[in-house]
């Protein structure tokens, strides 16, 4: 079983116009709407490559009820926790003749000290196995801690070591205090954790051996289309992504996170779980929106996912 916890998740609208124009009207050709949040996005992804998955969520007013609709299409199973404010919504606008989007979210619901509880208790009550995973990833909404995700991981390393960990800035430096299994940062969320501008291979790897060093057991880091790498304390492991023709950038990490743990469990091979992560991130940019690809999609694009050893 995989538990995704999403604190801040939320619609995604995508609009496509033809151009973006500023300070003229702006006319919409078509729209999506997918059910959003990065925890969800793995979530997803990982109900479509055959895993059980429970995402934990807050739910509140009619955005909320609308998101529960849209995973319930999906056959996507939801535990969701009732709050007083509404479910978030983001904004994409993506030209159609052109490569620009435009990007508005909003900051999420503030979440009350009660429905923090309600977050706790039910994270406790857990019915956890030891070789479950919970995936932490996302903003933390106004009304909790940016330590949030270092007191979840707390209590939940007393039923399982296998927490998968995608955040930025202070919540991840908070949750990295609490020693999770994994975590996957993009390049430019490793810059703002190293607290510097990187510059080359044998910096990410310094870098992630590091944190290595301080108790995790594997680091995964993305470059949108790039090399990917992924370092564990036995192995340091490279990544070329194939060509694919790009859709929507917004949730790839996310599909590769899935296919990171899906793989890794199917196995306990970090090679084979990086190939399928790095498959399942690019065939998510096919996608339009936040929508994740199909299985034999991932499957197809996996034996042309380039394998390498940095060292």
């Amino acid at each position: 079983m995989v538990y995704t916890i999403s604190l801040n998740s939320s619609i995604d609208y995508t609009f496509y116009l033809r151009k973006i124009i500023f300070e003229d009207i702006n006319r919409i050709n078509r729209k999506r709407e997918d059910a959003g949040g990065k925890a969800v996005n793995v979530g997803k992804m990982l109900k479509r490559l055959g895993e059980e998955v429970r995402i934990i969520t807050f739910i509140g007013g009619g955005s909320g009820k609308r998101f529960l609709k849209l995973l319930e299409e999906e056959g996507v199973s939801v535990i969701s926790i009732p709050i007083r404010e509404d479910t978030r919504r983001i904004f994409n606008f993506i030209e159609e003749e052109g490569e620009r989007i435009l990007r508005i979210n909003e900051a999420g619901p503030t979440i009350s000290s009660e429905e923090r509880a309600k977050l706790f208790q039910l994270i406790e009550q857990l019915p956890l196995e030891k070789d479950d995973s919970v995936v932490l990833s996302g903003s933390i909404p106004p009304g909790l801690s940016p330590s949030t995700y270092g007191e979840i991981i707390h209590l939940l390393r007393e039923k399982t070591k296998y927490i998968f960990l995608d955040a930025d800035g202070e919540p991840l430096r908070e949750g990295l205090k609490a020693s999770p299994f994994f975590i996957k940062p993009n390049l430019w969320e490793l810059e703002r954790l190293a607290g510097k501008k990187i510059r080359g291979i044998e910096e990410i790897r310094k870098i992630s051996i590091n944190l290595l060093n301080e108790g995790l057991e594997g680091v995964a880091v993305t470059q949108g289309a790039g090399e990917v790498f992924l370092f564990t304390q036995e192995l340091n492991l490279s990544a070329i992504p194939p060509r694919v023709d790009v859709k929507s950038p917004v949730g790839c990490g996310d599909a590769f996170l899935a296919g990171i743990i899906r793989g890794f469990f199917s196995g306990k091979n970090w090679k084979d779980a990086l190939r399928l992560g790095v498959a399942c991130g690019s065939a998510k940019a096919e996608i339009e929106g936040t929508g994740m690809p199909e299985r034999k999609r991932v499957e197809e694009l996996s034996s042309r996912v380039r394998i390498g050893c940095l060292y």
